[in-house]
């Protein structure tokens, strides 16, 4: 999974790790090349590690919209596009076999971090093959997934107890 940073440098930083999600559990993103990290999402919290230790935790217990964003992602990510629009104005854009969606940041908290007029942008066909996320410092992230496995092979062997 290829991810794309370009904040106006010449050359943009780009990193390659691995993403799994598992339905009622969470989703882990996993850097492995440029600066190896984990990224865990569970639906009470977001927890980032490198190097096996804790470097940001946000606790829905102690920022309660941490719960909205995570419900709201994971709606989105099963195909619910009516669960984002309290974040969001969305904008779907079915195309033969492939479709887009444009999400204008509604959400004030969000907005702080994430363009309002085009903000998230994932497209697919059978699932999600791009995310383009234009941040309020200029800076765009692209995220690329390709060769998504399924069922069995879709997670390590490790991957269950770090979820």
């Amino acid at each position: 999974m290829p991810v794309v940073l370009e904040n106006g440098m010449k050359r943009p930083l780009e990193s390659r790790g691995r993403f799994c999600a598992v339905s009622g559990r969470g989703a882990l993103c996993k850097t492995l090349q440029l600066f190896p990290a984990t990224l865990r999402r569970m639906h009470d919290d977001i927890v980032n590690y490198q190097s096996g230790k804790v470097t940001m935790r946000l606790d829905a217990g102690q920022e309660p919209v941490v719960r909205m964003i995570n419900q709201r992602l994971f709606s989105l990510s099963a195909g619910d596009l009516g669960q984002p629009e309290s974040l969001f104005d969305v904008n779907a854009r079915p195309e033969s076999g492939k479709w887009s969606v444009l999400l204008k940041v509604q959400a004030p908290g969000l907005a702080r971090a994430v363009r309002a007029a085009n903000g998230i942008s994932p497209d697919g066909a059978d699932y999600v093959n791009n995310i383009t996320i234009n941040e309020v410092s200029g800076d765009r992230t692209t995220i690329v997934l390709s060769a998504i496995p399924t069922g069995n092979e879709a997670i390590l062997s490790e991957e269950p107890a770090q979820l």
